[in-house]
Order: C-alpha cells, then sequence, then structure tokens
C-alpha cells in the first residue's frame, strides 16, 4: 500500500502551508500504519476543511470540504455538456472550483472526485464528476 504515493506530498511541507493541523489520527489499513491530519477554517472559511491521509509520511488522499467558492450555476445544458474524456482543467475554467475534492493516488494513477451543490431560491442540486488521470470518467447529477 506504500507504493500507492511514492512521491506524495509530505506532511511538513503541508504543515509549513497550513500552519498547525486541527485534529490528528492513527490508523491502520491492510497492516500499514496511516496518519490522517486536518486542517479546519481555509482562507477563513470556517466551514472549510482539508483532510490528508499519509502512509510513510507521504500523501496518498487529500479531501477538501465545505470549501464556498463562486463558481458558475451549472444548469442541466451545462451538465450535458461535460462529455467523458474531457480535461478536467477545461470543466474548471467552464464553471470553477468545487465545493468538495477527494483526491486519491493508486497504483500510479489518480482518481479526483469534484463535487458541486448549488442552492438557488427554487432548487438545489449536485454535481458529482469523477476524474481518471485528469479525463472525465464519470458524472452524476441531481435536482438539476
Amino acid at each position: 500500500m506504500s507504493a500507492l504515493a511514492p512521491a506524495g506530498t509530505t506532511y511538513q511541507s503541508l504543515r509549513t502551508q497550513f500552519g498547525e493541523p486541527t485534529q490528528q489520527q492513527a490508523s491502520t489499513k491492510d497492516g500499514q500504519r496511516l496518519k490522517t491530519i486536518t486542517w479546519r477554517n481555509i482562507k477563513g472559511q470556517p466551514k472549510a476543511a482539508i483532510i490528508v491521509s499519509f502512509i510513510k509520511n507521504r500523501a496518498y488522499e487529500k479531501k477538501l470540504t465545505g470549501y464556498q467558492t463562486n463558481q458558475v450555476p451549472i444548469t442541466l445544458a451545462v451538465y450535458d455538456d461535460f462529455k467523458i474524456g474531457a480535461d478536467a482543467d477545461t470543466i474548471l475554467n467552464q464553471v470553477g472550483l468545487p465545493n468538495d475534492v477527494d483526491n486519491t493516488f493508486e497504483s500510479g494513477s489518480s482518481r479526483v472526485i469534484y463535487i458541486y451543490e448549488q442552492q438557488g431560491d427554487d432548487h438545489s442540486g449536485k454535481v458529482s464528476l469523477t476524474f481518471v488521470n485528469n479525463k472525465l470518467q464519470a458524472k452524476e447529477q441531481r435536482g438539476l
């Protein structure tokens, strides 16, 4: 399992960037010791958190939750335009940063899930986009 993130970011470099973590947890998975670190109040946003799991001091999973962005509303027409195989940067440039990000490294590939949550006067919607090696592999929507 330690081969999942041989070049992952180190704990020390993230601590330098985000300061002292607000929570730390140790566990074991498949015989490997894991350390999960949480930083809250990211960029002055009290609901935002970065959660990073480390194996042998290298990050193999990163999550950003509760981040409030100034994204472009995703309508059903915009969602339908997201084509499988599209580049992640293209979609980010089109609709902005997501509210939640789940990034996992496994066997030399990266899987990233972007979650967009929208609240409107007359509706709420949620879009989930899954990228493998920076290419859209799957998409789901609810409430658009």
